[in-house]
C-alpha cells in the first residue's frame, strides 16, 4: 500500500521485490518453492555482485539481470544495502505468510475447504515458512567508523567554493544559494538532509527568545522518519552570523530551503542525490 509507505521507502521497496522476482523466474522457483538456501542463494550470488544504482545509472538500468551479473564493475552494494534487501524480503514472506494462515482458516470456517489432516499440515508448514529469517550480513563496523571524517582544511574549502559557486542565471544563482544553506545547516545543525530541504518559513521561528527549527510534517509534501524527529533544534551561532535570519525574512510564502526538484508526478526527488549535484560545481569534490 503506497499510502502508508513514505515515497523513498515505496521506491526501494519495489526495487527490492522485483529483483526478487526476476531471481526466482530466472531460476524457475515459485513463490511457495522459495526456501533458505535460495535467499542465500540470492543474497551471495546475486546481491553481493548487483551494483550500486542499478535502475538509475545508465550503465546499468537497461541491463537484465543475467546480464548484470556477467558485468565486471567496481560498484557493488554495500552490507547495508545487502541487509536492506533482506529486510525487505522478510517483510514480503511474514505478510504472505500470514495471509495464506488467514486464507486456509477462512476456506475451513466457511466450509469451502472441508478439514483434512494434509491441509493442517500445510498449515503449519506455513507458520515454519520464514525463508529470509536471520540472514542478514553482521556488520562490525560503527556508523560513526564505515566513513573518513572531513578534515578542518577540506570543511574550509568546502565553505569557501559554496560562496562562489558559478551561475549563468538568476534562476540558478538563486538554487545556489539555497543548496548553499543546505549544506551549511547540514554541517552545524545534525539534521537529516530530507528535513533541511522541506523547512519553510514558519519553521523557523523564535521560542524563548532563541531562534530554532521546527521540525515537523505540517505540509502534504513533508514526511519525517519516525515520532522522535518531530523537535525544535536551536540555530547555530555560526549560521546566524553567516545571515541566514536575513535569508528567511527575504522569502515570503516559499520554502525557506525549496523542496528542490519534484518529478512529473508532482513526487519529490531524492534530496540527497540532488545535493550531491552541488559538489561538481565545486573545485573540491568530496
Amino acid at each position: 500500500n503506497d499510502n502508508s509507505w513514505a515515497h523513498n521507502t515505496a521506491t526501494s521497496g519495489k526495487a527490492h521485490l522485483q529483483l526478487l522476482v526476476e531471481y526466482a523466474q530466472l531460476c524457475s522457483v515459485p513463490l511457495e518453492k522459495i526456501d533458505r538456501a535460495f535467499i542465500l542463494q540470492l543474497r551471495d550470488n546475486v546481491l553481493k555482485k548487483l551494483p550500486r544504482k542499478r535502475n538509475t545509472d545508465p550503465a546499468f538500468r537497461s541491463k537484465t539481470l543475467s546480464e548484470l551479473l556477467k558485468m565486471n564493475h567496481n560498484s557493488p552494494l554495500s552490507d547495508k544495502s545487502i541487509n536492506e534487501y533482506l529486510l525487505t524480503f522478510g517483510s514480503f514472506f511474514e505478510w504472505c505468510r500470514e495471509f495464506a494462515i488467514r486464507l486456509q482458516v477462512w476456506r475451513r470456517s466457511s466450509g469451502v475447504m472441508p478439514w483434512r489432516s494434509g491441509a493442517c499440515r500445510k498449515r503449519r508448514a506455513w507458520r515454519e515458512w520464514r525463508p529470509a529469517k536471520r540472514l542478514q550480513i553482521q556488520i562490525k563496523r560503527k556508523n560513526n567508523e564505515s566513513r573518513d571524517r572531513y578534515s578542518h582544511v577540506e570543511l574550509i574549502k568546502i565553505v569557501d567554493e559554496l560562496a562562489n559557486l558559478p551561475h549563468a542565471t538568476p534562476k540558478q544563482q538563486q538554487r545556489n544559494l539555497q543548496l548553499r544553506w543546505i549544506v551549511l545547516i547540514a554541517m552545524y545543525q545534525g539534521m537529516r538532509q530530507n528535513e533541511i530541504c522541506q523547512l519553510f518559513v514558519d519553521d523557523v521561528a523564535t521560542i524563548n527568545g532563541i531562534p530554532c527549527f521546527c521540525v515537523n510534517d505540517s505540509h502534504w509534501s513533508k514526511s519525517l522518519k519516525n515520532q522522535q524527529s518531530f523537535r525544535q533544534v536551536p540555530i547555530h551561532p555560526e549560521l546566524l552570523k553567516a545571515g541566514f535570519l536575513e535569508y528567511v525574512c527575504k522569502l515570503r510564502e516559499h520554502p525557506v530551503l525549496t523542496q528542490l526538484e519534484r518529478n512529473a508526478r508532482n513526487q519529490q526527488l531524492d534530496n540527497s542525490e540532488q545535493v550531491r549535484l552541488l559538489f561538481p560545481c565545486m573545485n573540491y569534490s568530496p
